[in-house]
């Protein structure tokens, strides 16, 4: 009786036994679980914490390249600001008044500073008459071409100070806008209707009647 009870209480010892390897091996494996698990989620935190940073790199990349355009945009915006007031300066330029700058001085037309006229009690030099009708005949000619204005009859031929009109169909035949001061003496001497014209406007007067014959 004896010997039997001692073999079950071995048997059952050696059951409890084996339970108690199952638990250990049950707890192994949940330990185990536990522990992969424990790495995956390690790494997928590490794999976040780039992503992360990535995304923080890129957005601070972002943030630099969105300021730096918002600053061209400004510049720019300032760009055009000078621009666009330039350019409504410069419509506001006129060459051709620049180039010929017409006025007066006391009784006479000026053109570029140069006296169109003369009178006896204030008499002005050939000279710089005939340097205005220089100048007069260069702006008209500039005017006629920019204009695209043909002459039938006459070609306006600016020489400086002693212009001239040519004929169109004749190159040699030609008029002078420039006063001769010994021919025009000569001239206002002997012909009493010249004497009622002031000597000094007697080339633009010339210029006036060829020109009124042409058909633009």
């Amino acid at each position: 009786m004896k010997g039997s009870s001692v073999e079950i209480e071995l048997e059952l010892l050696d059951i409890k036994i084996r339970g108690f390897k199952e638990k250990v091996k049950a707890v192994k494996l949940a330990r185990k679980i536990v522990s992969d698990r424990r790495t995956a989620l390690t790494a997928k935190a590490m794999e976040a914490r780039i992503i992360s940073d990535r995304v923080n790199e890129n957005l601070n990349s972002l943030q630099r390249q969105c300021t730096t355009l918002q600053d061209s945009i400004q510049a720019l915006d300032e760009d055009h600001k000078v621009t666009l007031s330039s350019l409504n300066r410069y419509k506001q330029l006129n060459v051709m008044n620049d180039a010929f700058y017409v006025w007066f001085s006391g009784p006479f037309a000026t053109i570029n500073a140069f006296r169109l006229g003369n009178l006896t009690n204030k008499p002005v030099d050939f000279t710089e008459i005939n340097a205005a009708l220089g100048q007069a005949s260069l702006a008209l000619h500039i005017i006629a071409t920019r204009s695209s204005i043909k002459l039938k009859h006459y070609v306006i031929a600016p020489m400086g100070s002693f212009p001239r009109i040519l004929k169109a169909d004749d190159r040699k035949t030609s008029y002078p806008l420039f006063i001769d001061q010994g021919r025009q003496q000569h001239t206002c001497t002997n012909s009493k209707q010249l004497m009622r014209v002031t000597p000094s406007l007697l080339p633009h007067h010339r210029l006036l009647q060829l020109l009124s014959e042409e058909e633009l």
